[in-house]
């Protein structure tokens, strides 16, 4: 299968030779979920696109520092884009940035939270299972780097999860596309970087509560109480790749998770799993991979 990641900014220059670009971070992190997957990068701030959408079996959309509501020739280019492989149901994840495009192009709203930035290590809570999630926690740990949030979602989009500082963190719109507000190709040592850097912006407060989750005295946790009346997740038989979340989340160093694990599906299949450093949750994809290439 081969994943079209549609590229809408770079990593600061002094920071690539220990990160490497957006791209890069995605690469590591789903090469390593699943070593047969091939990559192509658009990067779409500078106007490059594939020369067909077929070109890809599916299309992933990276953070930005820039806003989805700004006046830019690209992110309306974008937005098109976006609206065009939803019309042909192609598969597509969006993140942070990603997210917000996806939701702004198809009739939701993205704003500047008046709750000011979310930064480092959050806790998000699953408002339902879908059928894919597996069975367990309804809390998930992802890194955060964000001012902007999706004030509406796009019609016909499932919340899935989200926090009191950000309701609308994860979403799925049919079966084709799904949205997170976190970075789960964030390692702990990037996200420090990036508060670093936007300290001043970002306010000290935030920084330093942001800081303080990064050493793992605390994740900001998603509040609220639980839901007693959370269905069960279907029992249905695919193959899901995992995103790690609590791996990079937890385990406070830049080195990107291992891939040592699996996870038994109903069906009897196995697929490899991120493992999380610290005993924590997986968060799996609703769609795996080859179940996107083969449909």
């Amino acid at each position: 299968m081969k994943l079209g990641i549609l590229q809408t900014d770079t990593v600061r220059p002094q920071l690539v030779g220990r990160f490497g670009q957006y791209p890069d971070m995605f690469m590591r992190l789903l090469g390593a979920a699943d070593p047969a997957l091939e990559f192509a990068v658009y990067d779409v701030e500078q106007g490059e696109y594939p020369a067909r959408v077929d070109d890809a079996d599916a299309y992933l959309i990276t953070g930005s520092k820039a806003s989805v509501y700004d006046d830019e020739a690209w992110i309306a280019h974008l937005k098109a884009y976006v609206r065009d492989l939803h019309a042909r149901r192609k598969k597509l994840v969006g993140i942070c940035f990603g997210h917000q495009i996806v939701a702004e192009a198809l009739g939701g709203r993205t704003v500047k939270s008046p709750r000011g930035w979310g930064v480092g290590l959050h806790t998000h809570r699953f408002r339902e299972f879908p059928y894919w999630h597996d069975g367990g926690d309804v809390d998930f740990n992802v890194l955060v780097s964000h001012q902007d949030q999706v004030a509406e979602v796009a019609p016909g989009t499932t919340v899935l999860a989200g926090s009191e500082f950000c309701e609308n963190a994860v979403t799925q719109l049919g079966e084709h596309i799904l949205t997170f507000q976190g970075h789960p190709e964030f390692v702990p040592d990037y996200c420090r970087e990036v508060m670093n850097h936007w300290r001043d912006d970002i306010g000290e407060d935030a920084y330093r509560a942001g800081m303080a989750s990064l050493s793992g005295e605390s994740a900001v946790p998603a509040g609220g109480a639980l839901d007693p009346e959370l269905p069960a997740p279907l029992t249905r038989a695919y193959q899901v790749p995992v995103f790690s979340i609590d791996a990079q989340g937890s385990s406070g160093g830049s080195a990107s998770p291992a891939c040592n694990s699996s996870i038994e599906m109903p069906s009897g299949e196995r697929t490899k799993a991120m493992c999380p450093s610290r005993g924590g949750r997986l968060m799996t994809t609703p769609l795996s991979m080859r179940r996107w290439h083969n449909s």
